[in-house]
């Protein structure tokens, strides 16, 4: 039995199919959102978790998740608090621009949907 290529196996391909995905909506996020950053903002619709909380959520380490934040912050997108229960808690929430983005991103996205398929029905 022949040894098996890395581009064989199922995880490699949803490596590449992820990586195309967030290729084709990084145009229709720009400048300032990409998919992860698009996420914690779902996620901050919903209240104002704490750095630990995003970072369970988005399966990465605390270390992670600041580096994220700080851009965002840095971008004007989000804002970070003391927690009123725990001085130690940093929290995370949107601010109107960031609110702003999110709103609008699925449109954003709708229409690029309807022109890939349209230039993947043109093809066929």
């Amino acid at each position: 039995m022949s040894e098996p290529h890395l581009e064989d196996l199922p995880c490699f391909q949803l490596y590449l199919g992820w990586r195309r995905a967030q290729a084709l909506y990084k145009p229709a996020l720009a400048p300032l959102l990409c998919p992860q950053r698009l996420y914690v903002l779902q996620l901050l619709e919903q209240g104002e978790p704490s750095m630990g909380d995003l970072a369970r959520a988005l399966d990465v380490e605390p270390g992670s998740i600041s580096g994220l934040v700080s851009r965002m912050e840095r971008d004007g997108l989000v804002e970070r608090r003391r927690g009123t229960e725990d001085r130690l808690t940093v929290r995370v929430r949107a601010t109107r621009r960031g609110e702003t983005l999110r709103r609008r991103a699925p449109r954003r996205l709708l229409e690029l949907h309807e022109r890939l398929l349209a230039v993947s029905s043109s093809a066929n």
